[in-house]
């Protein structure tokens, strides 16, 4: 799926290479090499996009990750500052006596 707008693109240019090309040269011979040569770029857009977009799905899934990450150490530096303030009013409370 991620690679398909590369392959189209690929395929219909070669289609419109080999209808150009027939409209000049008219031999088949040359059509068929130069259909050959249109699907194996077609093939290496498809695997290249592929290849790009597994890239950023790994890229993406570890942002994730780190915000999930982060957000355990917020809470867990809200819960120790909230355990300080309560050690400090007992401090305070030890120093009145």
């Amino acid at each position: 799926r991620t690679g398909c707008i590369g392959g189209l693109l690929s395929t219909s240019l070669a289609l419109g290479g080999m209808a150009g090309m027939w409209l000049l040269i008219q031999d088949t011979m040359s059509l068929s090499g130069f259909g050959s040569g249109a699907s194996v770029v077609s093939f290496y857009m498809r695997v290249g996009g592929g290849i790009f977009s597994k890239g950023s799905d790994i890229g993406a899934e570890l942002v994730s990750d780190m915000e999930e990450q982060q957000n355990e150490e917020d809470q867990r530096f809200f819960e120790m500052q909230k355990k300080m303030a309560e050690m400090e009013d007992v401090r305070k409370e030890r120093m009145k006596k």
